[in-house]
C-alpha cells in the first residue's frame, strides 16, 4: 500500500480516528531512529568459521571448479 493509498483511506476515518493516526505518526517520527548495524561485529570474531569446510583444495582450483559447474548448469 502506497502513502497515497493510505491518505485516501484516512479520509474515511472519523475525526477521533484521524487524531489517533496523526498521534501515532508523530510518535514514530519522534522515536530515535534505529541503526541497521545495531550490533557491530569485529571481523576477528569470524576467524576459523569455515575451517571445518576446508579440505586442502587450492582456492583458485576451487573457484575454477565452481565456475565450471555454474557454466554447466546455465547451458542445460
Amino acid at each position: 500500500m502506497s502513502v497515497q493509498d493510505m491518505l485516501r483511506e484516512a479520509q474515511y476515518l472519523s475525526n477521533g480516528e484521524r487524531k489517533v493516526l496523526v498521534k501515532g505518526l508523530i510518535d514514530i517520527l519522534t522515536e530515535p531512529t534505529q541503526t541497521v548495524n545495531k550490533h557491530k561485529r569485529s571481523l576477528r570474531e569470524f576467524r576459523g568459521v569455515g575451517a571445518l569446510l576446508y579440505d586442502g583444495t587450492d582456492a583458485q582450483t576451487y573457484l575454477n571448479q565452481s565456475r565450471d559447474e555454474w557454466d554447466g548448469m546455465s547451458q542445460e
